[in-house]
């Protein structure tokens, strides 16, 4: 159910709007391996150099209607990129919450951190666990696809700004001795 909800929320930023135009070419990364192996960017064609950010998506249909946690917000300037993009478009309505489980580790166990290890900044997007998490009763009718939607089109706009932006994202030099692993 998982994999099918990411491919759907992929296809809407493809639909969203056109890419970013200030020489950046976009890639949408779609990795189904979930949680058993996690993400080696030494896999894809594109260069590692040229990955200037990781935005990743995972279960972001779930829990508050108008709220999403961004992991990763500290670590580099896509946090100011995200608040800046988002207070643009108060339209969405979409509260961009910091991580509410550091102790959970979430940063340093999900899909994006072999990309943060290789130098990518990171932004996070999680609505973190839920009763049915990853059980059972974790069915696609239980899944907000109007939030969903807002959310896409944030992560779409954040996109854009990266992709038109004079400079690529840069970390927190704190953050990036602690996690960047060359």
């Amino acid at each position: 159910m998982r994999r099918a909800a990411l491919l759907l929320a992929c296809l809407g930023l493809v639909l969203a709007g056109p890419a970013a135009a200030a020489g950046r070419r976009v890639a949408i990364l779609i990795d189904t391996s979930g949680s058993m192996v996690m993400m080696d960017p030494q896999r894809y064609t594109v260069q590692l150099s040229q990955i200037v950010a990781d935005l990743n998506i995972d279960m972001i249909g779930r829990n508050w209607k108008d709220t999403i946690v961004v992991i990763g917000k500290e670590h580099s300037d896509l946090g100011t990129t995200l608040d800046r993009v988002n207070r643009a478009h108060p339209e969405l309505g979409m509260n961009a919450i910091n991580d509410l489980w550091p102790e959970e580790n979430f940063y340093f166990r999900s899909d994006h951190y072999n990309f943060a290890r290789k130098g990518v900044p990171v932004l996070f997007f999680f609505n973190g666990t839920h009763p049915d998490y990853h059980g059972p009763d974790d069915e696609p009718d239980r899944i907000d696809a109007e939030k969903e939607a807002r959310i896409v089109r944030l992560v779409y706009l954040i996109t854009q700004d990266v992709g038109n932006a004079a400079q690529k994202p840069a970390w927190n030099p704190a953050s990036y001795k602690k996690i960047v692993r060359p």
